[in-house]
Formats: C-alpha cells, sequence, structure tokens
C-alpha cells in the first residue's frame, strides 16, 4: 500500500499527539509514504509552531528535525506540474478547501493514481476528508 500523507496526518509520524498511534500505525504497513513537496516547509514550521504555543520543547523540536530530514529522502515527493495546480484550483472551488489541502488532494488523486487499489490517504482535516471522500479515494482503515 502507498500511504499518502497530507501534512496534517503527517506531523503525527513525529508528534505524540492524538492521532500519533494511528499514523505510526498505518506507516508501519505502507510499503511506502507519499506527500505532496510543500509538505517539507509545513512540516519544518509545525514543530516551530508548537513550540512557539508551549506545546514542544527545543529539544523536541530539534529530535523531529533531526528525524524528519532523515526521513524526508526517503519519501515519495509529489513534485507539482501545471496540470496539479490547475485541478487543486478546481477542487478548492468545488469543495471550498484551502489551498494547500487542495494541492494535497490534487496529488493524490492525479499523480499517483485515482482509483488504485494500493492508495490510502490519511487527513485529520474534516473538509479535506469530506472532499477526499467525494471523489471517490480510499482512506486508511484504522
Amino acid at each position: 500500500m502507498i500511504l499518502y500523507l497530507d501534512t496534517s496526518a503527517y506531523v503525527r509520524l513525529y508528534v505524540r499527539e492524538e492521532g500519533h498511534e494511528f499514523v505510526w500505525q498505518a506507516s508501519q504497513k505502507a510499503q511506502q509514504i507519499a506527500v505532496h513537496r510543500i509538505a517539507y516547509a509545513e512540516m519544518r514550521a509545525a514543530p516551530t509552531k508548537m513550540l512557539r504555543m508551549d506545546r514542544l520543547t527545543r529539544r523536541e523540536v530539534a529530535s523531529i528535525k533531526k528525524v524528519f530530514e532523515s526521513d524526508w529522502d526517503k519519501t515519495l515527493r509529489i513534485v507539482p506540474d501545471e496540470r496539479m495546480m490547475r485541478r487543486a484550483g478546481d477542487l478548492a472551488e468545488h469543495y471550498n478547501l484551502r489551498g494547500y489541502d487542495s494541492v494535497h488532494l490534487a496529488a493524490e488523486s492525479l499523480i499517483i493514481g485515482h482509483g488504485s487499489g494500493f492508495l490510502r490517504f490519511a487527513s485529520f482535516d474534516y473538509a479535506l476528508n469530506a472532499a477526499t471522500s467525494a471523489v471517490g479515494l480510499k482512506f486508511v482503515d484504522g
């Protein structure tokens, strides 16, 4: 199985918060973790924001960054192209999604292979999950 993680799910591989065990278990079953290339910036920003909110310590942020950077090279990174971005725009309008959420959905549905029996999606964003379901993509089993 290929497991596509939006950033809300991807961050849970590294941060022990609600949903961490679920994402960790799913990642252990996956042959490949896939993300959109924008997840890199989002993943670097998320722990820093959690530090500012006193949800993580500096040491935890440093540890997360080190492990994440090591894992990044092993992750299937989806590179945006014009077709994907136009699809993302259509998805954003049709499903009332935020821009980056629509990009994650477009990456999943266009690049990895819509309808693939081997693809599963994980997100903790309600609107993105609703749109994912509406376009017929499959979620990772719980």
